[in-house]
């Protein structure tokens, strides 16, 4: 039997207030953060650590706060060994994207453009075609 090693990213809608709090003195995470917050010219740090619940569902924050957390935590997993090599990087919605870039195919600075690209252009589809997502639960599990 092949054993293989799956690291997924997740997409819109995992963000929470607070995300990525527990690793600021982390020096990964300090590089990282100053980076995003240089390229973008704003402090999405900031928003991450501290932003009102509002603020962080927005679509042009919120995805970039999952990319950078995601991509924080990627780093700190694989330099600490927390798994081995990982063989198939997966993800969904924006977390594919997520995958795409901490596979090494481009740089952190490339991830942070093309992922404020994205926000640009659903946040411009938004303004235009007002819409919401949904997510039914099941409270009894999936037998039910």
């Amino acid at each position: 039997m092949i054993k293989r090693t799956i690291l997924l990213f997740t997409g819109q809608g995992s963000q929470y207030g607070g995300m990525g709090l527990t690793l600021k003195e982390n020096i990964i995470s300090k590089k990282y953060w100053a980076l995003a917050n240089s390229v973008l010219k704003k402090n999405i740090r900031d928003v991450s650590f501290y932003g009102s619940n509002a603020d962080i569902k927005k679509t042009n924050n919120c995805q970039m706060l999952l990319f950078v957390n995601e991509y924080i935590s990627s780093r700190l997993i694989l330099k600490n060994k927390l798994i081995k090599e990982p063989t198939i990087l997966g993800g969904f919605s924006l977390g594919e994207v997520s995958a795409y870039i901490c596979s090494g195919i481009t740089n952190f600075i490339n991830g942070l453009l093309v992922i404020n690209q994205r926000c640009f252009l659903m946040g411009k589809c938004c303004d235009i075609h007002k819409g919401a997502m949904l997510a039914i639960l099941n409270k009894k599990g999936l037998d039910a």
